[in-house]
């Protein structure tokens, strides 16, 4: 029987085909690209890459006959092609995730009567049509910024009830429901006349970490809480020397928290550990007059995103220990409200635009390539 020999050069080229596959299989390409959506008055306020790698986000946008706004949630494809946008009756949606069954949960405001709104929770299929939708508050305004499915299938939501009219003394507002939005406990919690819940997210104990603001909104207080399951504060950090604003939170792959927001003008990123002691903060001077998200990166930094003082979308990257890696500004919005890393490493962003809801679509530099460049 005859031995025959590959040549060394072809054994070489086997081996980096096998590596180019490999790696080509192994990765997705970065898409990126600008789209507007809605009329000229749509606003958008959060986007979840769904789980077909499209997109899908939550806003309002206004009527001009009626002189009313309504919610409004759209659904894109990965390039941003439009794929269907549904209007959910009056109100505000501030916020937005896909759920396990792959429909939606949102959250936001609908109006009772002339001096009353009320927190608005809906459930929609894949297709944006509402399966349910259940209201909470109490005498005056309440509303909601923001919710999450809980790890029992459930929802948790925050934002902020009023008690009375015209003289308002605002609480911040904690709601855990079942799958099918019944509440079985609702939380207040009271630090000054105006309180303020922006964001909560369930923690890996099955706890929550919630952010919001006491006092008025230039020299108020930045709130940061954690509670157990049942909403039973664990601890609570207040960070007000000097006056800070934070409006997003989240957890870190150590356990800790980090916080975006401003403190002074310049924004601020705030690190603490899982029992909520500072660890370390970082500033970066004059880049934004109000950050409102943020989220993990790819790389165990952070992403967020904010408006600039003379109305620019601005989207800033830094490393785990709050070194900034890069910054990146769109002339094409006026207002940016959320952001959230995507399956290719890059990012998706909304926010406002002249032409409605704007949805920003980049690369992991957070940049948006020309199909001609």
């Amino acid at each position: 029987m005859k031995n025959y020999r590959i040549p060394t050069g072809y054994v070489y080229i086997l081996i980096l085909s096998v590596i180019l596959v490999l790696i080509s299989c192994g990765s997705e390409e970065e898409i990126t690209w600008i789209n507007t959506y809605g009329e000229a008055y749509s606003c958008g306020r959060a986007v979840v890459q769904t789980l077909d790698k499209g997109y899908a986000a939550v806003g309002d946008v206004y009527n001009d006959s009626t002189e009313i706004r309504s919610v409004l949630l759209i659904r894109v494809d990965e390039n941003g092609g439009l794929l269907w946008e549904n209007t959910l009756g009056a109100g505000y949606g501030y916020d937005l995730k896909e759920t396990a069954d792959g429909g939606f949960i949102l959250t936001g405001q609908t109006p009772v009567s002339e001096h009353d709104d009320d927190i608005l929770l809906i459930k929609t299929d894949s297709d944006g049509d509402i399966e349910w939708q259940k209201t909470f508050g109490r005498t005056n305004n309440d509303y909601a910024n923001s919710v999450c499915q809980t790890n029992d299938g459930g929802y948790v939501l925050m934002g902020t009830s009023a008690t009375t009219f015209p003289e308002f003394d605002y609480d911040i507002i904690m709601i855990r429901t079942d799958a099918s939005g019944n509440a079985y406990w609702q939380r207040l919690y009271n630090v000054d006349v105006i309180d303020v819940g922006y964001e909560v997210r369930q923690t890996e104990d099955g706890g929550f970490i919630t952010v919001g603001l006491s006092g008025e909104m230039s020299v108020g207080s930045t709130i940061l809480t954690k509670t157990n399951e049942d909403g039973y504060i664990e601890w609570t950090q207040v960070i007000d020397d000097p006056p800070t604003i934070c409006r997003s939170v989240c957890e870190c792959p150590d356990g800790g928290y980090l916080m975006a927001g401003e403190q002074n003008n310049d924004c601020c990123c705030l690190k603490f550990d899982s029992q909520g002691d500072q660890l370390w903060a970082e500033f970066y001077p004059h880049r934004f007059p109000e950050v409102q998200a943020v989220d993990q990166s790819h790389d165990d930094g952070y992403i967020f995103v904010g408006t600039s003082d003379y109305g620019r979308i601005l989207l800033l990257k830094i490393d785990d220990d709050g070194s900034m890696d890069w910054e990146v500004e769109f002339s094409e919005g006026t207002e940016c409200f959320d952001v959230k890393a995507t399956s290719d490493g890059g990012y998706i962003l909304v926010g406002n635009a002249w032409q409605g809801m704007i949805l920003i679509k980049t690369n992991s530099h957070g940049e948006v390539v020309s199909s001609e460049d």
